[in-house]
């Protein structure tokens, strides 16, 4: 899940100096909450998955 979140932040992959993503979010701080399912991907499916952000009103 913090490569997830560290790739959210435009951190993936080389040096951590270097942001070679924009930031989808400045900080995972910001995160409340986080949920993670898995599913059976299709044979032909190559992509490895996908990932859905949504937000979440308070109450």
């Amino acid at each position: 899940m913090k490569d997830i979140f560290d790739a959210l932040q435009g951190r993936a992959g080389g040096p951590k100096n270097v942001r070679s993503l924009a930031a989808i979010i400045p900080n995972d701080k910001q995160i409340f909450r986080a949920l993670i399912e898995k599913s059976i991907l299709l044979p032909n499916d190559h992509s490895g998955g996908e990932l859905t952000i949504k937000i979440f009103e308070s109450e």
